[in-house]
């Protein structure tokens, strides 16, 4: 839940892999539709007009800073249907035979070449682009095997791995993971095993962002799909984990003389989930994030009796617990007594790197002096 930065090592390999060649198999197609297709020469009766060519355009969303991403979705309109009239276009010309694959049906538009392009499914199986040559009437590329030794293929999986996220930092509750082993039945096949990406903006609403890194967040399936799905979230009014810090937005609380009360069977007033900052835009970003991932609900129905209960063991032992600890070892630290309290690190840096790290750590500041 503490914002998460790209390493630049992975930065400079999706450079690298996938947005150099995607770089010019865009060229190619510019220059096949109309030397160089600039977005602002759309009719004038379209409500959008993006005024740079599409080639410039093209790296700054695939690699720029995360604080771009909205900027370019409002100017150049990144949706597909701001696409429309270079469908028509792409229909209506010569380049629908230049795209047509051998024994498939081919891409019939600007959309469909757009998704091939920008293919999460390529990334998500460590595939590469492999250009052809176009020339020879066969496609423009397509996505194959990469070469040389495993451990160094680039995709999702090392994307994830790379990240050193090991819990989802949308929940702070289910695991984030990555890893690749030889199968029994094929010592030389490689079998590679991963959490989710999700798309912080759809991809099936922005098709070029389907494989921009600051569009991708290690997550948990059932953030990824069960909860947010496909839902479009406005950037600017939500908690977006590559520029806001969840943990700094959003506070976990209980009340402890509610512990009596409470039998397991429903969190009732014990565990509290709120924003930090009221009404402010970092509050309204907070009230929109735990509305759109379900958040209290989650916890309440899923998480409430596991945290309480263990919390609830800490708060009434604690301490006798440090009592003993200290005068067994009287060099021992706060930190270590936390630790051995918790079994858990309850350190700022570590939240990303421990299940309910976050909501131990706040509800840390209840327990008796």
């Amino acid at each position: 839940m503490l914002r998460i930065e790209l390493r630049a090592s992975s930065v400079n390999r999706h450079s690298a892999m996938l947005y150099e060649p995607i770089k010019e198999i865009l060229g190619r197609l510019c220059g096949a539709i109309a030397g160089v297709v600039r977005l602002g020469d759309r009719p004038a009766d379209k409500k959008h007009e993006p005024e740079r060519p599409l080639l410039e355009i093209t790296g700054d969303i695939f690699l720029s800073a995360a604080r771009k991403l909205y900027d370019f979705h409002v100017d150049h309109d990144l949706t597909t249907a701001s696409y429309e009239y270079l469908d028509e276009l792409i229909k209506s010309s010569e380049i629908k035979k230049a795209l047509a694959q051998k024994g498939k049906s081919g891409w019939n538009d600007f959309t469909s070449v757009m998704k091939h392009v920008f293919s999460y499914e390529g990334f998500r199986d460590s595939k590469k682009l492999i250009l052809e040559d176009a020339e020879q009437g066969g496609k423009f590329f397509h996505w194959g095997k990469q070469d040389g030794d495993v451990g160094e293929w680039w995709g999702a999986w090392r994307f994830i791995k790379d990240s050193g996220i090991r819990y989802c930092p949308y929940c702070n509750a289910d695991s984030v993971y990555s890893a690749s082993f030889l199968t029994e039945e094929d010592s030389d096949k490689q079998k590679f095993i991963k959490s989710e990406l999700d798309h912080f903006m759809p991809r099936s609403h922005y098709p070029f962002l389907a494989i921009s890194l600051y569009n991708l967040i290690p997550s948990c399936r059932r953030c990824n799909g069960g909860v947010k799905g496909a839902v479009d979230v406005d950037f600017e009014s939500c908690l977006y984990p590559y520029r806001d810090s969840i943990h700094d937005a959003v506070k976990f609380d209980c009340d402890p003389s509610a512990f009596k009360s409470y039998h397991g069977d429903g969190c009732g007033e014990a565990l509290k989930i709120q924003e930090r900052n009221g009404k402010g835009v970092q509050g309204k970003r907070a009230l929109n994030f735990l509305s759109t991932f379900h958040l209290r609900e989650v916890y309440h129905e899923l998480f409430a009796d596991e945290i309480i209960q263990e919390f609830r063991d800490v708060y009434e032992h604690s301490p006798l617990i440090a009592r003993v600890l200290k005068a067994d070892n009287p060099g021992i630290t706060d930190k270590d007594i936390r630790r051995i309290l918790f079994h858990r690190s309850l350190e700022r840096d570590d939240i990303n790197r421990v299940r309910f790290g976050k909501a131990f750590l706040d509800l840390r500041e209840r327990l008796p002096a």
